[in-house]
């Protein structure tokens, strides 16, 4: 037992608010990577914390070096047993170098005999070694959320611990970020650390691990070496799920195995890829390409879903076989989706064709449902150009497809949230530079026409700016941080600053329509410049007002129209020769930034359209 790090018996937990943990045992050596890995809510973290010393209430063993700290953990760092959790273990007040030095030895006072110019040279080297490039003279409260994780790898290199525990490491990590951190596990593994690896990433775990103990409800059902689970996708998922594994699955597992290699590869293959931090486009692509893949289907499909307007935000899909294509409607995906479960249909219904929007050369479908935490999320469909009868195997093949996606999904929603704030600043940053481009326009107009009174001028301003900061307003508000927007949500909240008791009038004929982020301030600043228009000049004289407004998709287009029955254009009025600087703004975007069309006339009153292909506006292309 001499390269015994670690050993834990019988840990049991008694927590009123969350999952017990009930009997775990779990042992740790010398240069081993022992992962704990399960679905989020099983009793990961209350493992976490119970070697954090946060959690009080258990009963069990545990030993470092074969000397029992059950009841001292809070001095567990002194016994060189380092976190690499959520939420950082930093100095906010200190700087950058300060905290990389910052561990109290036993011998040695916080701050005795501080150095700072020796600090910073080390922290120099250290930063180099790992191809870091943060500046070591920022105060940690200036660093982003994955800044911040980078300096605590960082502090792991520089003092290599025995133990190190990681929760989610890869959590925030950009591609580059995780080069360092997994350059880091080696390196610490060589000095003969030993690390603790819990995480719901069950691909990652295995290209690092050594050992895999799966935990479900607060149990560890089954530890075995992580080669045996990389030979065994199919057990290790059952396990993870939380489903009985067949007593005869290894004699299972090599039948398919033998008649089905590509598509157990496929499957393994494409959830290790869906599962890391890639933008959402990427996730459902491969979705798509894998479920064509292990399906043997002609094309496959996803239409993901925003569950609170029970709508299809994003449609995407990709044709194994050219020109063999379909798309549901979207009353018929939230039928499927209602239904929660597998749906089939084919060509041999008499209605097969009425459920599609388009159909080339499709004969038959079968679909499976994307769930997270009960809420529908997606929809996967594979299409076929013949009548397919499917067996219980390609159900388990969506099933465990549509639960790695569902964690894919989930991990670009999560990644969202964790990074809002710093993907605040850079889209503040962007906003107001539009913002200074915007005045300065305004400004040169002026002084070319003096056709604008100033009072007139600062509330053009004003309204440009309101129509980009309600975005921000927006965008706070999403729960699940996903970085897109609904045009009907951002209708009406621009519609607050131009209408004051009840005039003008208006009449709305909305859809749910979702776009990126990174197309919304195009998209509202244009909207807000026809309603101001309509709002300054067609109701002067008029009593009544009535503005409408639609926002649908039309053949494949954005279709955004703006009437009014005011009093019309001059009548030698002509787009090509705009004098308007706010009309000027709204054919230079959708001309120039959407390749779309706008055209204005006199239709009793003002009718404004845009129109903007759908290809500019898809969430997957962003």
């Amino acid at each position: 037992m001499h390269n015994s790090l670690l050993e834990i018996s019988s840990l049991t937990t008694f927590t009123n608010n969350s999952i017990n943990l009930t009997e775990v045992n779990f042992s740790l050596e010398k240069s081993q990577i022992h992962s704990l890995i399960g679905e989020r809510g099983v009793g990961k973290s209350v493992f976490v914390n119970c070697l954090l010393g946060k959690e009080k209430k258990f009963v069990g063993s545990i030993k470092y070096k074969g000397e029992e700290v059950s009841e001292i953990l809070d001095d567990i760092n002194r016994k060189k047993i380092n976190f690499l959790i959520k939420e950082p273990m930093l100095a906010d007040g200190l700087k950058v170098y300060e905290n990389l030095f910052l561990i109290k030895d036993d011998n040695q006072s916080l701050f005795q005999r501080i150095n700072h110019r020796a600090l910073k040279k080390k922290t120099e080297e250290i930063f180099r070694q790992l191809n870091v490039t943060i500046d070591y003279r920022k105060f940690v409260h200036e660093l982003t959320v994955e800044e911040k994780k980078v300096l605590e790898i960082a502090k792991l290199y520089h003092y290599k611990p025995d133990i190190v525990v990681m929760l989610e490491p890869t959590e925030s990590l950009s591609k580059k970020s995780r080069e360092i951190f997994f350059n880091l596990i080696k390196k610490l593994q060589e000095n003969g650390t030993g690390i603790i690896y819990v995480t719901n990433k069950w691909e990652e775990a295995l290209k690092v691990a050594d050992k895999i103990s799966i935990i479900y409800e607060g149990k560890i059902v089954e530890q075995l070496p992580s080669s045996e689970a990389r030979k065994n996708p199919v057990k290790l998922l059952q396990l993870i799920s939380g489903q009985p594994v067949n007593k005869h699955i290894e004699d299972e597992y090599e039948l398919i195995q033998q008649e089905n290699e590509d598509v157990i590869d496929a499957i393994f293959k494409a959830t290790e890829y869906l599962t890391s931090n890639y933008e959402l486009n990427d996730v459902l692509m491969m979705v798509c390409k894998y479920s064509s893949k292990i399906m043997n289907a002609s094309s496959s499909s996803v239409y993901l879903i925003d569950d609170s307007t029970h709508t299809v935000m994003d449609f995407i899909s990709h044709e194994k076989k050219k020109d063999y294509f379909s798309q549901l409607k979207t009353n018929v995906v939230m039928e499927i989706m209602k239904k929660d479960k597998p749906f089939y249909s084919s060509s041999a219904e008499l209605d097969f064709d009425k459920k599609f929007k388009q159909n080339k050369k499709i004969k038959s479908i079968l679909c499976y449902p994307i769930l997270i935490r009960s809420n529908k999320t997606a929809l996967i469909v594979a299409s076929y150009d013949v009548i397919f009868s499917y067996e219980e195997k390609h159900l388990k093949y969506l099933k465990t497809l549509s639960k790695q996606a569902a964690i894919a999904i989930d991990n670009t929603r999560l990644l969202g949230k964790s990074t809002l704030l710093q993907e605040t600043h850079h889209r503040i940053k962007n906003n107001l530079q539009t913002i200074t481009s915007l005045i300065i326009m305004q400004k040169n107009n002026y002084k070319k026409t003096h056709n604008q009174n100033f009072d007139e001028l600062i509330e053009d301003i004003v309204s440009r700016i309101k129509s980009i900061a309600v975005i921000h307003d927006l965008l706070s508000k999403d729960v699940e941080g996903r970085s897109i927007v609904n045009t009907k949500e951002l209708i009406n909240a621009l519609l607050s600053f131009y209408v004051i008791n009840g005039q003008p009038e208006i009449q709305l004929d909305l859809e749910d329509i979702f776009i990126p982020y990174n197309k919304t301030t195009s998209v509202s600043l244009i909207i807000n410049e026809l309603l101001n228009n309509c709002t300054k000049h067609a109701f002067k004289d008029i009593e009544n007002g009535i503005i409408e407004i639609s926002c649908k998709e039309i053949k494949e287009e954005l279709t955004i129209k703006v009437s009014d029955n005011g009093k019309g254009l001059p009548e030698d009025f002509k787009l090509a020769d705009l004098k308007s600087l706010g009309l000027f703004f709204v054919n230079s975007i959708v001309k120039y930034d959407f390749k779309g069309k706008f055209e204005i006339y006199n239709n009793n009153g003002t009718t404004a359209i845009i129109r903007i292909p759908r290809e500019k506006l898809l969430l997957s292309k962003a």
